[in-house]
């Protein structure tokens, strides 16, 4: 007898010549039809156990990362020194994997108890259909057969709950490095804005003695400056110092004033107007407003070509 069968898969990359390697070990048993379904099945169960084994290992590596573990012969890092932007999103994609994995194992447990109320199934009926046809040798191969697939399948859910069991403890564990490393982002910031606080206070002193220099420069400023004012009115040539024939005063001098009192009182004036007025509150008043009645102006443009547009009509 023959039996054939016809595989279907969604991609490429399956491990086709394992299970046709498989089925030759077990040719003996070929007759059973769920044969072929309980090796597909430890295939699966092999790729979900060796995804659950990386991420268990890549949880090793960010908790070593991370500081915490306690290996003796591991050394101890600085968990503030990891990138945690990394960190973040390796434990992100760890987490995605672990369900992902954990609902495979859970989809494979049901397939395999509905597989062996199958085999259940079966075994009735061949049991009632060789009672009735008195002929043993031809049920003793498929009893056999039977018992096989009844074994693969204990086998195979044995291993879908062991590994439903350690995705379920490696997403605990994802979740708590998670929330370590969360702690250690927080310590980090904190360190931080320690440091730039204390920045701060320090460029608050420097500041603190540039004014007390400027303000000592001030003083100096306000000592020397009336004598200095006072020998460059004596130095222009609006006074007769050597000729007493004339008045001391020149005919010009008046000139002088008349130019500089007003220019102090135009420069002054100026100095109030910048100092005094709202001019940030103008500005900051004017500039949303352009651009309001900008973006305005754009809506009604999109608004007129959205209404010019031509309507397609359906026949």
């Amino acid at each position: 007898n023959l039996t054939h069968g016809l595989l279907f898969s969604q991609t490429a990359d399956h491990e086709f010549p394992l299970l046709i390697q498989t089925l030759k070990q077990h040719q003996t048993h070929c007759i059973h039809p769920l044969l072929t379904a309980a090796l597909l099945s430890k295939i699966v169960i092999t790729s979900t156990a060796n995804r659950i084994h990386a991420v268990h290992r890549n949880l090793n590596e960010l908790e070593e990362n991370a500081g915490q573990h306690e290996y003796i012969d591991t050394p101890m890092r600085n968990p503030l020194e990891m990138d945690f932007m990394a960190a973040t999103r390796r434990l992100n994609f760890v987490g995605r994997t672990l369900g992902v994995e954990r609902m495979r194992a859970g989809t494979m447990i049901l397939a395999l108890e509905f597989m062996g109320k199958e085999v259940d199934g079966l075994r009735k009926l061949i049991s009632t259909s060789t009672a009735n046809s008195d002929d043993g040798n031809h049920s003793k191969p498929y009893e056999d057969a039977t018992k096989r697939v009844d074994e693969l399948i204990s086998c195979h859910m044995n291993e879908c709950q062991n590994l439903a069991l350690r995705a379920e403890y490696d997403e605990k564990r994802t979740q708590t490095q998670l929330a370590v490393v969360y702690q250690f982002m927080t310590q980090k910031e904190a360190i931080v804005t320690s440091k730039i606080a204390y920045m701060s206070t320090m460029i608050a002193t420097e500041s603190k003695k540039d004014s007390s220099a400027m303000k000592a420069i001030a003083v100096l400023t306000m000592i020397f400056l009336p004598g200095t004012f006072i020998a460059t009115i004596f130095a222009m040539p609006l006074f007769n110092w050597d000729n007493n024939a004339h008045p001391l005063f020149n005919d010009n001098f008046k000139y002088y004033w008349a130019i500089a009192i007003p220019l102090t009182l135009f420069v002054l004036f100026l100095w109030g107007l910048s100092v005094w007025l709202p001019w940030k509150v103008w500005v900051a008043g004017w500039m949303p407003k352009r651009l309001v009645t900008k973006h305005a102006e754009v809506g009604l443009k999109e608004r007129r070509d959205w209404i010019t547009w031509p309507i397609p009509t359906t026949n």
